[in-house]
């Protein structure tokens, strides 16, 4: 059994673990010993990054390769390394509409808007 102090969105299954998509983040629970670990994590510079990120919806985790993952949030994204601290410079992905939904279909990743459907490249997150 384990127990997480907030509202559920949704799952993503890792190799070793589970990513439980909640109100406040992306938690990392390990199967064998249900310990938890909250990604993204930021240090002190990052302050405005992790504001923006606690007021967001995680809608998605994706693999963008070897040692990153793309975390999608309703607005935005953000690419993170296996620590689960931001792992580019530029910061975000900015999404051109507001993400009702997220999807992987390698080697891109899409964003359902009511309105429209975003295709992105994985490893850039750039419009197709």
């Amino acid at each position: 059994d384990f127990f997480l102090p907030s509202e559920a969105f949704d799952l993503v299954f890792l190799k070793a673990r589970i990513v439980v998509l909640c109100a406040k983040g992306f938690e990392i629970m390990d199967l064998h010993d249900f310990s938890s670990t909250t990604v993204p994590a930021f240090d002190d510079t990052r302050i405005p990054l992790a504001k923006r990120c606690e007021g967001a919806r995680p809608m998605g985790m994706f693999r963008s390769n070897e040692n990153e993952f793309l975390l999608c949030y309703d607005e935005f994204g953000l690419y993170v390394d296996k620590h689960g601290e931001p792992s580019r410079q530029n910061g975000t992905v900015e999404w051109e509409g507001t993400a009702e939904r997220v999807a992987l279909h390698a080697p891109y990743f899409m964003i359902f808007d009511t309105r429209f459907i975003e295709i992105r490249d994985l490893t850039t997150g750039r419009l197709v």
